[in-house]
């Protein structure tokens, strides 16, 4: 048995995430600011039969990022998975012409940092085991270039980035490295998307190596569901 590791995300897409992939028999772990927000979704999948546990951690904050990671590897098991969906730094999604340079270097720090940090942290086990992924979640501003989310495209850029690169570094280890691109995002940058399709999505791309990205859009978008046939 192994553990899905995921970092950040909401209750409802976390929950979703949380059952998918415990239903294939792995423990989860969410690394989260907000223990209470996902304190119900812990015990809800605990009654389910899932081994699940919460962390206290800031993505960005590297210390405890690592300590949480450590502890889920101490309590639960090896982390298999790693999913990685920070929510977007405060001023993320203002236009380009009102950003300041600290307002871009939190967004990226937020959305980056913390992604290297978990990613050193997990690869070491990964590679042990022969075999894992690292599922990062971004929206869709890096391929927009929209102007009114400037912090937010400069870091889905950066996140888009180093996965790629990732990607072709891990590949002889066997782990997967893939992006789950959400379209649809609201002016607040929460995105009004299935939660249910969101998971499946992650599933197909942790279990399909070949394919490095999957895109989903909101209700209100079409198409809902497409996925990117890029390979290797």
């Amino acid at each position: 048995m192994t553990t899905v590791a995921i970092v950040g995300t909401s209750a409802s897409r976390g929950a979703a995430i949380a059952r998918r992939f415990g239903a294939a028999g792995h423990d989860v772990a969410f690394v989260s600011r907000s223990l209470d927000r996902l304190g119900p979704v812990v015990c809800a999948l605990r009654g389910e039969g899932v081994r699940a546990r919460v962390y206290a951690a800031d993505a960005h904050d590297a210390d405890a990022l690592v300590l949480a990671l450590d502890r889920t590897a101490q309590d639960l098991s090896a982390i298999e998975v790693l999913v990685y969906d920070p929510p977007s730094a405060p001023g993320a999604r203002q236009h380009v012409l009102e950003t300041s340079p600290e307002e871009i270097q939190d967004a990226v720090d937020r959305a980056v940092v913390g992604l290297v940090t978990a990613v050193e942290y997990v690869v070491g086990g990964q590679r042990v085991l022969g075999r894992g992924s690292v599922l990062g979640i971004t929206d869709d501003d890096a391929l927009t270039g929209s102007p009114f989310a400037a912090g937010a495209a400069v870091a889905a850029a950066a996140v888009s980035a180093y996965l790629g690169m990732l990607r072709d570094a891990l590949a002889p280890d066997g782990i997967q490295v893939a992006r789950l691109v959400t379209a649809g995002a609201d002016e607040h940058g929460d995105p009004s998307l299935d939660p249910a399709e969101c998971a499946e999505l992650l599933w197909h791309l942790h279990t399909h190596p070949a394919q490095r990205t999957a895109s989903v859009a909101a209700a209100t978008d079409a198409p809902r569901r497409v996925p990117d046939g890029r390979t290797s």
